[in-house]
């Protein structure tokens, strides 16, 4: 028997892949083999649109809960000090690396800012790379992952757009504007997806654009609706002075999804400016936050 695991080590682009033996097991019989639970299928969390019970690692945060639980028991603390690395990839980048790797059928997902990677977790060979060719960088802000459905990647630019790619082959199946990069809104977000649509949301706090989350059509990245973190009429938007630009919110992680409630709950960041709370007096909603939002209409629900 054997497991999986990966490890990122930040900031020289080199993603390592490990595997645990266990009674010399790790034979020609089982190369084949990727990892399972011990768990039965209806234990494990919730799996996005398209994908078995059982699947490895098939979004961000693991499963719509975000907890990051996994149920596999291979690895413990009676075998842990017998990892060791038998596979190693070398991203072809030198940047800042924060992707969490995605799981799917035998085959991992990573992304720096411009690339998107497909690789074998056995082997550490690469299957296919697709590379974007942003039009602006942000603050340089690495893109964290992408999200799965029914054979499709999904995944945000620093400019701003929102892909689709073929997972088999990595071929663009949507490309579409989500966010402006003009205004300093950039994605840096891990995606979810949920009953055909899409979850992303911008960031942008750090150089004094506004948050946005907003739902996107599967189909053909259409925008579904959109959620304004800095209200600027209605509800919340009296929490922030008049008279003074309302910046900030943008989202740097990803989300929690109920799929029972269909409640979608998202983290957002800092007001704008984010040392000097004197120039914005009040509550500054819905900043430093956690919000929740009807995930079929966007509607705030607390």
């Amino acid at each position: 028997m054997y497991t999986v695991i990966g490890s990122v080590r930040r900031g020289f682009g080199l993603l390592l892949f490990g595997l645990i033996v266990f009674c010399n097991a790790c034979s020609s019989q089982n190369s084949s083999k990727v990892a399972t639970s011990s768990s039965p299928a209806g234990v494990i969390t919730e799996q996005p649109d398209g994908m078995r019970a059982g699947s490895e690692w098939p979004s961000y945060n693991g499963g719509y809960n975000a907890t990051r639980f996994s149920s596999l028991s291979q690895i413990n603390t009676g075998n842990v000090a017998s990892l060791s690395e038998v596979a190693r990839f070398k991203l072809p980048e030198t940047m800042a690396f924060q992707s969490g790797p995605v799981l799917i059928d035998g085959t991992m997902y990573v992304t720096t800012a411009s690339n998107t990677y497909a690789l074998d977790p056995r082997t550490g060979e690469q299957r296919w790379t697709q590379r974007y060719e942003p039009k602006s960088t942000g603050i340089g802000t690495p893109v964290r992952g992408v999200g799965y459905a029914d054979g499709q990647l999904f995944r945000g630019t620093p400019d701003g757009h929102l892909l689709a790619l073929d997972a088999k082959t990595g071929k663009v199946i949507w490309d579409v504007v989500g966010s402006d990069a003009t205004i300093g809104e950039y994605y840096t977000v891990a995606p979810v997806v949920w009953e055909g649509r899409v979850y992303m949301a911008n960031s942008g706090s750090d150089v004094g654009a506004i948050g946005h989350i907003r739902a996107f059509d599967t189909k053909n990245g259409k925008q579904l609706w959109n959620f304004d973190i800095v209200p600027s009429t209605g509800p919340g938007s009296e929490t922030w002075p008049t008279g003074r630009p309302k910046v900030g919110g943008g989202v740097y992680s990803s989300f929690a999804l109920d799929t029972e409630t269909g409640m979608l709950y998202s983290p957002t960041g800092n007001p704008g400016p984010d040392f000097v709370a004197s120039y914005r007096p009040g509550d500054n909603l819905y900043t430093s936050s956690i919000v929740m939002l009807d995930a079929r209409t966007g509607a705030l629900r607390g």
